[in-house]
């Protein structure tokens, strides 16, 4: 049985680069935050705390496994609440999905010059 490669496709490369380009900025912006900020975000908002925990456990401090320990571009959330209904199924209306976009891009977004290091210029 032959198995087909993905890597070649233009679709998964971006995707692998944009997860690289994304991850350098974040650990940047991390080393350049100090360690002060790498305890983590606590959540609040209702509809991510009834939406998401099901998968993302608090802790005892309001913090959602992974969801707090992340910063993404707007459009880098975006596509995480993407996937999410797409790969978990979790159901979202359009409004409360550019919610839930909307408060983790202002509590836990990255600045553009934080993105600067791993801009294509």
């Amino acid at each position: 049985m032959r198995t087909r490669s993905l890597a070649g496709t233009p679709a998964l490369t971006m995707a692998v680069i944009a997860t690289l380009l994304s991850g350098g900025a974040a650990a940047t912006a991390q080393a350049q935050r100090g360690a002060s900020d790498t305890a983590g975000f606590v959540i609040r908002d209702p509809t991510i705390l009834r939406r998401c925990s099901g998968c993302h456990k608090a802790d005892s401090s309001g913090r959602l496994g992974r969801l707090s320990y992340l910063r993404k571009t707007p459009e880098g959330w975006e596509a995480s609440v993407r996937r999410m209904a797409t790969l978990v199924s979790v159901k979202l209306e359009a409004a409360e999905a550019r919610a839930v976009v909307k408060y983790l891009a202002n509590m836990q977004g990255l600045a553009p010059e934080e993105t600067r290091p791993g801009r294509f210029e």
